[in-house]
């Protein structure tokens, strides 16, 4: 089963790779370029978040751990504190899968806020231990907020176009 959805798997997950580089450039230069210096969504937890909800792989933390690497090369996050919190995420979530649906627009787009929410929430839990300033940490959730918003708004249509990547229907999950 594995061997046979390899090359479609991996073809997915390089097209999926390709779409996060191509967002992570128009975040990083052209959203500047328009006068937003400091806006810069986090476009790997929409697709963390895709791949946790929509892929029932043994290679799911993997597949996290190439998403945030990937992520890193365009940001000075820490790839290692990403991977993590994505871990944590998608450990909450598999608990929750069965009542959560994204079959709805406002559904997903509320589902990605409050993920989106609670990642940067445990971000700034480790600024605050690394830092011991807690209005540095309360500081970066409190401006992280406009960033989640942008991302739930994106994040229906995103979940579309990787649904056609990952070659899936609405609702449906993908063995691999």
């Amino acid at each position: 089963m594995i061997h046979s959805r390899l090359p479609h798997t991996l073809t997915a997950l390089l097209l999926t790779l390709l779409l996060l580089m191509a967002l992570e450039v128009i975040s990083a230069t052209f959203i500047p370029a328009i006068g937003l210096e400091y806006f810069f969504p986090p476009f790997n937890i929409l697709f963390i978040l895709f791949l946790v909800f929509r892929i029932k792989s043994p290679f799911l933390p993997l597949f996290i751990l190439i998403v945030q690497l990937t992520h890193g090369i365009f940001s000075i996050e820490s790839w290692s504190q990403g991977t993590l919190i994505g871990l944590l995420i998608y450990l909450g979530i598999s608990y929750l899968k069965n009542i959560i649906d994204f079959s709805t627009t406002v559904s997903t787009m509320m589902i990605t806020l409050l993920t989106a929410l609670t990642w940067h929430f445990i971000t700034s839990l480790f600024l605050y231990m690394n830092r011991g300033d807690f209005s540095f940490a309360l500081n970066f959730l409190w401006e992280s907020i406009p960033e989640c918003l942008f991302i739930s708004i994106l994040s229906p249509a995103l979940f579309n176009l990787l649904g056609r990547i990952w070659k899936m229907g609405s609702g449906n999950r993908v063995g691999v």
